[in-house]
């Protein structure tokens, strides 16, 4: 069975090779069993985008923004995949939270 840290070592590797179908195997699995481990989620939220799969880059941005509420790149995160879903209010609203909690 591998480690956290080395399924998120290899999600990595294969996102910088641009083989996002990879990462983004490679982080569902590590977040099924780690749902609270924001930077795979984020990285999860990165690959989902660069696939396409725009739902489930917000979905992945918003387990993070819940896992921490405080992170201010979590809410940047949501704010981005709502912008990308063209969900300007929504993407609104993320951006200034995200600004609030890091000026």
């Amino acid at each position: 069975m591998q480690t956290p840290d080395s399924l998120f070592q290899q999600a990595k590797a294969a996102f910088d090779q641009q083989n996002f179908a990879a990462a983004r195997e490679h982080l569902t699995r590590l977040v099924a069993n780690q749902p609270g481990h924001i930077e795979a989620l984020h990285l999860l939220c990165r690959a989902c985008h660069q696939l396409r799969d725009l739902p489930a880059s917000l979905q992945a941005a918003q387990q993070a923004l819940a896992a921490d509420p405080t992170q201010a790149e979590s809410e940047h995160a949501v704010a981005w995949a709502h912008f990308n879903l063209r969900q300007h209010a929504e993407a609104l609203e993320h951006y200034r939270k995200a600004h609030a909690l890091d000026p």
